[in-house]
């Protein structure tokens, strides 16, 4: 049975073999048109639609923002497949390959709920799933806030605040831990982690250099002090805000994704990047 009124296939590939290939094993299966869109110029219709990405989380990440750039995220569900086992898919819950396994996760889809931080940039609103980092490759002075009152003043070479519910990477990468996700009212909620980038520690900086963890109905302002250039990165999407104040909290967006449904889900997925 197909819950979905349309489905989609996104790729960077749209004319490739295997991308054709896979259209018609699962057109022929799931008795339904597909339609195929590159990543940038996705057409959802006002139904309830069903995007299959396939390639990695660059082709998901690129895919969930132009959604939800057109105003159409909270009736669209995503499924993530990997082009191949080289693809970094932390996102994608299947191989290309695993067709009776895709068939069958269609036939009773698990859908999971996130609810996606935001930010407004220069007068216009943002969502990411990963991470926002501000960086400079000079010195860059930023006041934290939380829930508008000053936690501390880092100075380095920017801050990156993480979700927990991407891959993980850049926040271990920073030393930053992996805290474990609220699961509530079929909605998975997870909380704020800021890390600092290289911070400076001398006579005139005194800063906390661990992880900061904060709970998910926390609000978060970036205040930038002093800074000769800088630049902001919503997962990985390279921003030139003019705006020096930056303030993110969990809004209204629910992204709906096949991924996980349940703590032990979270841990094998998890246990997969470790």
């Amino acid at each position: 049975m197909n819950h979905f009124k349309e489905i989609i296939l996104v790729s960077k590939q749209v004319t490739a073999k295997p991308t054709l290939e896979l259209i018609d094993k699962l057109q022929d299966t799931l008795k339904t048109n597909i339609l195929i869109f590159d990543p940038n110029s996705i057409k959802v219709s006002s139904t309830a639609t069903l995007i299959i990405t396939l390639g990695g989380d660059g082709t998901f990440l690129m895919s969930v923002r132009h959604v939800f750039l057109a105003g159409k995220l909270s009736q669209t569900t995503f499924l993530g497949l990997k082009e191949s086992r080289q693809n970094f898919g932390y996102f994608c819950k299947y191989q290309k390959d695993d067709l009776a396994a895709i068939i069958k996760e269609l036939e009773a889809p698990q859908i999971m709920k996130v609810r996606l931080p935001e930010v407004e940039i220069d007068g216009n609103q943002e969502i990411f799933l990963n991470d926002l980092r501000i960086i400079s490759h000079n010195k860059i002075v930023i006041d934290c806030l939380l829930n508008h009152r000053l936690i501390q003043t880092t100075a380095g070479s920017g801050v990156l605040l993480a979700t927990g519910f991407g891959a993980t990477g850049l926040n271990k990468s920073a030393g930053g831990p992996i805290v474990f996700p609220c699961f509530t009212k079929g909605e998975f909620s997870f909380p704020f982690i800021i890390n600092h980038l290289q911070p400076i520690l001398n006579h005139r900086h005194h800063q906390i250099t661990n992880s900061l963890v904060f709970p998910p109905q926390s609000t978060i302002t970036f205040k930038i002090v002093t800074a000769v250039d800088y630049d902001l990165l919503l997962d990985s999407k390279l921003m030139k805000p003019s705006q020096k104040d930056f303030t993110i909290s969990f809004g209204s967006n629910i992204l709906n994704i096949i991924l996980y449904n349940n703590e032990d889900e979270y841990l094998n997925k998890l246990h997969d990047f470790l």
